[in-house]
């Protein structure tokens, strides 16, 4: 991989449809009401994009077991989404906004240039969100290249580039320190 900075150790094979877990539905609680009935294969991209964070930081864990030693201080956000607040284990989550694909990858590269991956949720072009990690960038002096491991084994996306080309514009990050 040639980029200019990042290349965390990032688990490429840690997916959110792995037969192992893929049926397993979320736990149903006063946190998760919205995802009653839903399993990680179909909606386990954000838990699983921290999943891959927290292996990152020294964890050995899949979603399922992510989602149970989170503090469980979960938002749920509208069309099913979730961003975890709070702290695992001491690490810390910071949930950024921005406005354009620019500032998006300029705040990621930054988040990188530090050795904190990031969660990133792109919004497709229909609405719905999806959950990657940013974990190396490429500076080509006109463009920032974020690659990124994507939990989905649908989509064989490498970098954030190709998610805008398919429609997706940038929502929110959360840099994980």
């Amino acid at each position: 991989l040639e980029n200019d900075g990042g290349d965390f150790n990032i688990k490429e094979d840690l997916l959110q449809d792995d037969p192992d877990w893929e049926d397993e539905h979320f736990p149903c609680n006063e946190n998760l009401p919205a995802h009653a009935n839903h399993t990680y294969g179909v909606m386990g991209c954000a838990i699983t994009s921290y999943a891959m964070v927290l292996n990152y930081y020294g964890g050995d864990c899949t979603p399922v077991d992510a989602l149970k030693i989170m503090e469980l201080q979960l938002a749920i956000l509208i069309d099913n989404s979730i961003i975890l607040l709070g702290k695992i284990r001491g690490i810390r989550f910071l949930r950024q906004y921005f406005r354009s694909d620019v500032s998006a990858k300029i705040a990621i590269k930054g988040a990188i240039i530090e050795s904190k991956p990031s969660v990133i949720r792109p919004v497709s072009p229909n609405g719905g969100y999806h959950f990657v990690v940013g974990y190396g960038y490429r500076d080509n002096g006109t463009n920032v290249n974020i690659y990124i491991r994507d939990p989905e084994s649908d989509y064989a996306y490498t970098t954030l580039d190709q998610y805008y080309n398919a429609g997706f514009h940038p929502d929110k990050y959360v840099v994980v320190s």
